[in-house]
């Protein structure tokens, strides 16, 4: 007794186990599956995209170069205010003690320069005790630099009793130390 539903009419109910007929599954498996590997290849479509279009939009700088390198110029630049120096102490120019205070200048700027901090004004005790400064420049070249330092600043200021190195040392010899510095800062 089957009797379809017709609008406008009411509902007939089934009256017995016979008028129920049940509906086929509906199978949603497959379409699921599609779905969902579609959305992950439009995500993966769109992560290698948004890389792709952040690369070309970066401008084609030139990378800067670094550590002794970086604002550097070349090392004879550092080596003609070297010899100036000494031109001028041996020209009469300059005194002796002036000499020495001009090449720890001299070594100073240079190390400012290549390690990007600035060192002009760090005391002997400073430049022992500063780690921030040296853990970003190499160890041996930080070492060289505080020897650099260490051994013009004696002539300057120490005690030419105590000092005899510090005494005897040379307006040449001076411009040798730093003349090292620069040339083996790496």
């Amino acid at each position: 007794m089957n009797h379809p539903y017709v609008p406008g009419q009411s509902a007939v109910l089934a009256l017995d186990t016979g008028d129920l007929k049940a509906l086929p599954r509906l199978d949603l498996d497959g379409p699921i599956v599609v779905a969902i590997v579609a959305a992950l290849v439009v995500a993966v479509a769109l992560v290698v995209a948004a890389v792709l279009l952040s690369r070309q939009k970066r401008p084609k700088t030139k990378q800067q170069p670094a550590g002794a390198h970086a604002k550097l110029g070349p090392r004879d630049v550092w080596k003609q205010r070297i010899a100036q120096v000494v031109a001028d102490y041996d020209d009469g120019d300059i005194d002796r003690e002036e000499a020495f205070a001009r090449l720890a200048t001299v070594a100073r700027r240079f190390a400012s320069a290549a390690s990007g901090t600035t060192v002009t004004s760090h005391t002997l005790l400073d430049l022992n005790r500063d780690r921030t400064v040296s853990g970003a420049v190499s160890q041996d070249n930080w070492t060289l630099f505080r020897q650099t330092i260490a051994a013009l600043y004696p002539p300057e200021f120490a005690d030419n009793e105590h000092h005899r190195i510090a005494r005897d040392a040379t307006v040449d010899q001076a411009a040798g130390w730093v003349l090292a510095l620069v040339e083996k800062w790496r």
